[in-house]
């Protein structure tokens, strides 16, 4: 049988660590945030300039909805460790390849869910920012 002081030494060590890991961890967790909030602020930059040349040169249409694709999964790939921060990621990115999807097919039909389709997308940009903000604080 081990003596009581010895038990509790090692009590202690484990509450230490389990302590620490979890600090750690927290450190890890808003490290990632920042750099996957600096990523993005790339990303949707980007994002919002080949959106600009579309509109301005649609003859290049494809070129530039190949590159929102592009930045689309950029977006997508990136893993903050957040639920919130990485769902509005995902919101965008499904925004944007759904603003594509029209582009590349077209058809009056389809033209009719362009308004809803900004609207959600700008809403999801807005909760990207939100989350980054919030991590600020």
């Amino acid at each position: 049988m081990l003596p009581k002081a010895v038990v509790s030494l090692v009590v202690g060590l484990m509450v230490l660590g389990v302590g620490g890991c979890s600090a750690v961890e927290q450190v890890q967790t808003r490290v990632s945030m920042a750099d996957t909030c600096a990523s993005a602020a790339g990303i949707m930059r980007e994002m919002g300039e080949v959106a600009l040349l579309l509109t301005t040169n649609p003859l290049a249409a494809s070129t530039y909805a190949d590159r929102l694709d592009e930045l689309s999964g950029e977006l997508e790939a990136l893993d903050s460790r957040d639920a919130d921060l990485d769902t509005a990621l995902d919101d965008v990115s499904m925004g944007v390849s759904g603003l594509i999807e029209v582009v590349r097919n077209g058809g009056s039909d389809a033209l009719k869910v362009v308004p809803e389709q900004v609207a959600k997308t700008q809403l999801a940009f807005m909760a990207v920012g939100s989350a980054c903000e919030g991590l600020l604080r």
